[in-house]
């Protein structure tokens, strides 16, 4: 490979990566602080989704037994049947 593409070249960046933020070691109080946050707001969809299914969910009201609501089993004439 050296043929090919020559002799390798030292990094461009010597420095190790920095990074953005700070470590957060486990059980400081911000940890605690977003846990909580995070076990509120799954609650919250919790709640919002069992609100969705209440609103989407559209039961059929019961209709009273009147003679218009109760069919009719006898036949019809043939005069009256539609054509």
């Amino acid at each position: 490979m050296i043929r090919a593409y020559g002799e390798l070249k030292p990094l461009a960046q010597p420095e190790a990566e920095k990074t953005a933020h700070g470590g957060t070691a486990l059980g400081t109080q911000d940890v605690a602080m977003i846990l909580t946050e995070l076990k509120a707001l799954r609650e919250e969809v919790a709640e919002r989704r069992q609100a969705m299914r209440l609103i989407e969910h559209k039961p059929e009201p019961a209709q009273p037994d009147t003679l218009e609501s109760v069919p009719n089993n006898t036949p019809l004439p043939w005069w009256k049947r539609p054509l």
